[in-house]
């Protein structure tokens, strides 16, 4: 089942734009005034224990790790290794987005999402980079929950 199709079965509205191949933020931020919502930066990390956290914040904030490992309760963090993005999410660099725990069939990853975008429209790729989809915070919350998965805010 494709992303759309489980968002259609869910009864979730987005919005898509098609456009060249995305892997940065500072390319991201050229599409995002091509439409309405908050654009995102979606960061895989995992500790030591090989726990998984997608990580969904503004794309105009940083990610301090070290905090970021106290919020979670672990010891430290790191960025997830390619393999491990491709295997769990079937995903690669540069696309990573929430909407990939479609394929984590296994659970493994938790979803940690910054407090600021809890009533935001959220921009995100479809499992690809060469699209942008919108969606409003509670949809993709909807779509996190019906896919069995946890999430939680964080400041």
């Amino acid at each position: 089942m494709t992303i759309f199709e489980r968002l259609d079965q869910l009864n979730i509205s987005y919005q898509v734009i098609e456009h060249e191949p995305i892997a940065t933020i500072e390319e991201a931020k050229k599409v995002s005034n091509q439409i309405d919502g908050v654009g995102c930066k979606c960061l895989f990390l995992k500790d030591k224990h090989k726990h998984y956290y997608l990580v969904l914040m503004n794309e105009n904030n940083r990610m301090d790790l070290k905090s970021f490992s106290k919020i979670v309760g672990c010891s430290r963090l790191s960025f997830a290794h390619e393999e491990e993005l491709k295997q769990i999410l079937h995903l690669k660099p540069g696309s990573v987005t929430p909407l990939g725990i479609i394929h984590d069939q296994d659970n493994v990853v938790s979803i940690w999402i910054e407090q600021a975008l809890e009533r935001e429209k959220v921009l995100v790729h479809p499992n690809c980079n060469t699209m942008t989809l919108s969606i409003e915070m509670k949809d993709l919350l909807l779509f996190i929950t019906h896919e069995n998965h946890q999430y939680h805010f964080f400041h």
